[in-house]
């Protein structure tokens, strides 16, 4: 018995050798299941249903070190709009871009202006439909048709009324008056001074046109001084616009036969029509010149030198007789000009100048 009994104790004494690798086995069970359950904060789904791990985003803020003082946030009061004693809702106005009104002008005939033709020609205008009053202040003689104070005497010309005509016109705020003066084109001023002012020939006089006309020498300095003078006084008188004309050497005639001041004709006419621009600065008048067809159509006038690029440095708009280009009003609208075309009837659709 004695011997039985030891070899039993012997027996349970030796153990099982599985024993510690069921343990590992469950520890391990436990530790994944520990870290899948931990993991799925950070799992996602993409579009195509797969999951993917995502990794773990910073908190906000990080705790505030030991000792720190931690400011509490003020208390914000939020109130509705009839608390705070505001409308419910804010209208904003927003201003319409403003509309551009196309010119419809009438040319009255180079006179001086009274109130009875000013009368006259308010009645045309709205049988016409116009808008627009193009008054001759300076005609192609060199006649200045208001008071000037810096015409030669003999070129003035005006009537009794002539003064209260101009101001009725001006005070009009229903009819945009413009105020048309011819430039270079003098034989009044030409003749009163042909050394400082006239254009001459090669034989050392004055010059005449192929209309037996006479110019000022836009190269000679009181000759532009001139103009430029009478500039100011027409916009004090209250005028919406300054036309103006003749802005060029003489167009026909025996033009070789010029005495051409300098060999820069172009810089003369841009040099004159800065010089009125700048003369022009104080007053709330637009500039506008009257040009060939050519010198919008092509940049410059082969004949009469004036260019396109004088006349948007010193100008807004640009008239001219319509030609066989049909393609002047782009032309002038790439160059930044608004062009009115002078027409006679019938008048076309559009801003237009009737010189009927």
């Amino acid at each position: 018995m004695v011997g039985l009994n030891r070899s039993y104790r012997q027996y349970r004494g030796r153990g099982s050798g599985k024993k510690p690798l069921i343990a590992l086995l469950l520890i391990l069970v436990i530790a994944l299941s520990l870290g899948i359950f931990a993991a799925e904060r950070y799992m996602v789904m993409d579009g195509f249903g797969q999951l993917h791990l995502s990794a773990p985003t910073a908190p906000d803020s990080a705790p505030a070190p030991e000792g720190a003082v931690q400011e509490t946030p003020p208390e914000v009061e939020i109130s509705t709009a009839e608390e705070a004693g505001l409308p419910d809702e804010v209208e904003v106005e927003i201003e319409p871009a403003e509309e551009k009104i196309e010119t419809h002008a009438l040319l009255l005939a180079e006179t001086p202006l009274t109130e009875a033709a000013l009368a006259a020609a308010k009645e045309a205008m709205a049988a016409r439909g116009a808008n627009a009053l193009v008054v001759t202040l300076k005609d192609d003689a060199g006649r200045v048709y208001y008071d000037s104070a810096s015409a030669i005497s003999r070129a003035k010309k005006t009537a009794k009324d002539t003064a209260a005509a101009l101001a009725a016109l001006t005070a009009d705020e229903e009819v945009y008056s413009i105020a048309r003066v011819s430039c270079l084109l003098d034989p009044l001023a030409a003749n009163s001074d042909v050394s400082a002012l006239a254009l001459k020939n090669t034989g050392g006089y004055i010059f005449y046109d192929g209309n037996n006309s006479q110019w000022l020498d836009p190269s000679k300095d009181a000759a532009r001084a001139y103009l430029t003078a009478l500039l100011p006084e027409i916009a004090a008188l209250g005028f919406d616009e300054i036309q103006l004309c003749t802005v060029s050497y003489p167009l026909v005639g025996k033009l070789n036969k010029i005495a051409y001041n300098t060999t820069e004709q172009g810089a003369a006419l841009a040099r004159f029509l800065s010089e009125a621009a700048a003369a022009l600065e104080p007053y709330d008048v637009t500039l506008s010149v009257e040009c060939s067809e050519q010198t919008i159509a092509e940049g410059a006038d082969a004949t009469g030198f004036l260019t396109l690029d004088a006349v948007k440095a010193a100008a807004g708009k640009v008239y001219a007789v319509p030609g066989s280009d049909p393609m002047v009003s782009a032309k002038a609208l790439e160059a930044g000009l608004e062009y009115i075309p002078e027409v006679p009837e019938p008048l076309p659709e559009g801003s237009w100048l009737s010189m009927n």
